[in-house]
């Protein structure tokens, strides 16, 4: 990490336990002190993942707050960071781990509605519909953080962009299945669309990871 001192330090930052900065005319903010060292980081593929002031930790809410303010009212600032690339493989590992489980749920409820079990079915379909919503705002998180090009991206000849957002047309027919009362047309959706676009989720995993690896920077080549 790089280290800028003066004779005279009035305040001190901290990178994972790391002295960093000693300074007694620190940028104007608390918000541009920290995106000067996310710059820096970034380079080194890590991102910042939680603050402190004077020992104290800095919870979500308080942020805007604390980044109006100026460096120079603390005596010590503390930023922790973690590796990308780690966090984006524990991502893909939860997001995977949620589709599975989504994938014996929905083998659940279509067995429910064979067998006419339809509250049974819809309770655990609205838990379905729950987990879809995570796993897509968290390969939308990971491809964030990762800041790769969706257009760019291939999926087994298929754009990611289009894998990722595959869900929404069966999730709007299924909506409307359920509004309209219409069980049958339900059970064959589920039978039929769901599953191409949980698979499609899995390549695009898959996918992901397969750039994480490819990255010289990110596996250490």
């Amino acid at each position: 990490m790089t280290n800028i001192t003066t004779d005279s330090p009035t305040m001190e930052l901290f990178l994972d336990d790391q002295l960093y900065l000693q300074t007694d005319v620190p940028p104007a903010t608390v918000e541009e002190l920290i995106s000067n060292v996310r710059n820096v980081v970034r380079k080194q593929d890590r991102i910042v993942i939680a603050l402190a002031t004077d020992g104290r930790v800095v919870h979500e809410a308080q942020l805007g707050e604390l980044f109006r303010q100026s460096p120079a009212e603390f005596q010590r600032l503390d930023l922790r960071t973690a590796s990308i690339p780690e966090l984006a493989r524990e991502s893909l590992n939860s997001a995977g781990a949620i589709l599975g489980a989504v994938r014996t749920e929905h083998s659940r409820i279509v067995e429910h509605l064979t067998h006419g079990q339809v509250q049974q079915a819809i309770e655990l379909l609205a838990e379905t519909v729950h987990a879809l919503s995570l796993v897509h705002h968290t390969l939308s998180q990971t491809i964030e953080l990762l800041e790769l090009n969706l257009d760019q991206l291939s999926c087994e000849g298929q754009k990611a962009c289009d894998v990722l957002t595959a869900v929404a047309r069966p999730l709007a027919e299924l909506k409307d299945c359920l509004n309209s009362a219409d069980y049958v047309l339900l059970n064959d959706l589920l039978k039929h669309d769901m599953g191409p676009v949980l698979d499609g989720w899995d390549r695009l995993i898959c996918a992901i990871e397969g750039q994480i690896s490819q990255s010289p920077r990110r596996t250490g080549g």
